[in-house]
């Protein structure tokens, strides 16, 4: 570390490294602050009513106790909750290998299945790459689900008869949603 009064005398390539250094303390200190929070959401130890300070929500505990914005707790508190399902991209955060603004990025779509590839996104790219993959991972799901919808449409299908025997048929493909309503109807 170097002293404030020495810093107009120190050669660029300290600097530079010295930056990168504190860079990666700073991230594996807030995986470890994270993880922390992520205990104390589990054991709703914010949630004590007798306490001194009862609040309503960890999120609102930590912006209380830490002094951070409640959005900032807010994502603390949501990516405490998925670093244990991505011990890889946990790891890596740990050691400093990734910053905060790419876990944050990555929390917001990650799961078991995609951790690998993303992992690998992550360490090749700058943060601002791995938000527009996010981005574009994000806008692929939304046109997967229109998709998936308007197929489901098109098969939707309804008929109802009375057979030979007097008895009505009902035969049909529903829209998750509209099945659901028949299936209320039905038990009624």
């Amino acid at each position: 570390m170097s002293d404030d009064n020495t810093l107009d005398t120190m050669p660029q390539e300290s600097l530079e490294d010295e930056i990168a250094t504190l860079s990666a303390t700073l991230a594996a200190a807030t995986h470890r602050l994270i993880t922390l929070v992520g205990e104390l959401d589990r054991r709703e130890a914010w949630a004590d009513p007798i306490g001194p300070n009862p609040c309503r929500s960890c999120a609102h505990w930590l912006s209380w106790r830490a002094g951070i914005s409640l959005g900032t707790a807010r994502q603390y508190v949501k990516l405490a909750k998925v670093l244990p399902t991505v011990p890889r991209i946990s790891e890596a955060f740990s050691k400093g290998e990734l910053s905060y603004s790419k876990v944050r990025a990555l929390g917001r779509i990650v799961t078991p299945e995609t951790e690998g590839d993303l992992l690998a996104w992550a360490l090749a790219g700058t943060a601002s790459h791995v938000e527009e993959v996010v981005r574009r991972f994000r806008k692929g799901g939304r046109a997967e689900e229109n998709e998936k919808g308007l197929k489901q449409r098109e098969v939707r299908r309804l008929s109802m008869y009375f057979d030979d025997d007097g008895m009505l048929v009902i035969e049909g493909k529903l829209m998750p949603e509209q099945g659901a309503v028949v299936m209320k109807a039905v038990e009624r």
